[in-house]
């Protein structure tokens, strides 16, 4: 296994008990959070930017959702990134409205092997439409 498969095991496992800051920890400091997103989607919790204090407004933002199912099915990783699709069930709190869906996470990696990219491909669509009530 390599070692950035196993950073993004150690956050995911973090992710699962809600511990932010061992995840900040494996991220270089100014790490490129949704980069390459095309245009602000208007989804609190896919805003791009940059920065740790950033990610942490995304866990911020996704404390708006309630996350029914969050299973990693696959890593799969070179030496620079390590790319992962996940069978994700969330429901928007204020909304009620549910996304269930296989969405994939890319990271990437520094020399350091701190991640310094990161990026949710997803139907943006949809979870636009549960953050709307639509």
């Amino acid at each position: 296994m390599s070692q950035h498969i196993a950073t993004i095991q150690a956050i995911y496992a973090a992710f699962a008990k809600g511990d932010v800051p061992s995840i900040l920890a494996h991220l270089a400091e100014d790490v490129q959070w949704e980069w390459g997103w095309a245009q602000d989607s208007g989804i609190p919790w896919y805003k791009p930017g940059k920065g740790r204090k950033h990610v942490e407004g995304f866990f911020g933002a996704l404390r708006q959702v309630e996350i029914k199912t969050f299973q990693p099915l696959a890593l799969l990783g070179d030496n620079q990134w390590v790319a992962v699709p996940i069978d994700l069930e969330a429901k928007v709190v204020a909304t009620g409205r549910t996304v269930k869906e296989v969405e994939m996470h890319l990271w990437g990696f520094n020399e350091a092997g701190k991640v310094n990219k990161f990026r949710h491909y997803v139907d943006s669509l949809a979870h636009f439409k549960a953050f709307k009530g639509q």
